[in-house]
């Protein structure tokens, strides 16, 4: 499995050759013969770009996973990448989303590339797709200033995509998770205020949606929020803010009384 793992190719081969000779009914055969063929298939893919990623991804993934276990990832990273290169520059299609230079980026767990692909696309922040695999390659990065803004894009925009996010074990999905779990629950839209106020994080909405009233309440709790504890008698700009809060979301005023002080 050593030769697999390294993509010797030609050693590889010449093994399971001579497992063939020996026991033609050995059960790992045939698995053995699938990733061989993986090994050659960098170099000479299917025709069509379709066909190359159903072979990367439903005959090698789950045999190499299968077979070489926490080592499948020295396999089929290559595959990825190699699947990657033959996307660059293919437009995104929402039809075939997975044809794309940033879906074998992101398998690749080439982060930054799968973040250049997103951002490459005219009008990316239109797509949920494209905004959630921005988001993932942000988060692996550490990059709080884009991880931000595509957590408000997904959860004012594209409510269904935000929750699949937050079931998985994301940051925010990690703090915010509990939330939607309540009866009743949380909007997905309030979602991103909460954090910022919970957590003490001043997010700038992304400015494509900057004008919405989503975006409205997140900027009068980041005034909060950088406004710090109160305990002195605030100025008259800062009870505005106390004011609308507490009218437009009673939960999170009560929140904000509870960590900054009445």
């Amino acid at each position: 499995m050593a030769a697999l793992r390294q993509g010797c190719r030609a050693e590889a081969r010449e093994r399971a050759q001579r497992l063939a000779n020996l026991r033609p009914d050995h059960p790992r055969l045939a698995d053995l013969e699938v990733l061989v063929m993986g090994l050659g298939l960098p170099a000479e893919p299917p025709v069509d770009p379709a066909d190359h990623l159903a072979v990367v991804e439903e005959r090698l993934v789950p045999v190499a996973e299968r077979r070489l276990g926490k080592h499948a990832p020295d396999y089929l990273v290559p595959q990825w990448r190699a699947l990657a290169d033959r996307l660059f520059c293919a437009p995104f299609d929402p039809d075939r989303p997975r044809l794309h230079d940033s879906y074998a980026a992101l398998r690749a767990e080439d982060w930054h590339r799968a973040y250049v692909s997103v951002v490459g696309e005219d009008g990316w922040w239109r797509q949920p797709v494209l905004v959630s695999r921005r988001l993932l390659a942000g988060e692996a990065l550490g990059d709080d200033d884009e991880i931000f803004p595509d957590w408000c894009r997904l959860c004012w925009a594209f409510p269904e995509t935000a929750r699949e996010r937050l079931a998985e074990d994301t940051r925010l999905g990690r703090a915010c998770r509990h939330l939607l779990e309540l009866d009743p629950p949380w909007a997905v839209a309030d979602l991103p205020a909460w954090y910022a106020l919970a957590c003490g994080e001043e997010i700038e909405p992304p400015p494509e949606l900057a004008d919405g009233p989503d975006a409205s309440l997140l900027e009068d709790v980041s005034v909060l929020v950088a406004e710090g504890v109160v305990w002195n008698a605030p100025d008259e700009e800062l009870l505005e803010y106390r004011r609308r809060l507490q009218s437009r979301h009673p939960a999170l005023f009560e929140l904000y009384l509870s960590l900054y002080g009445g």
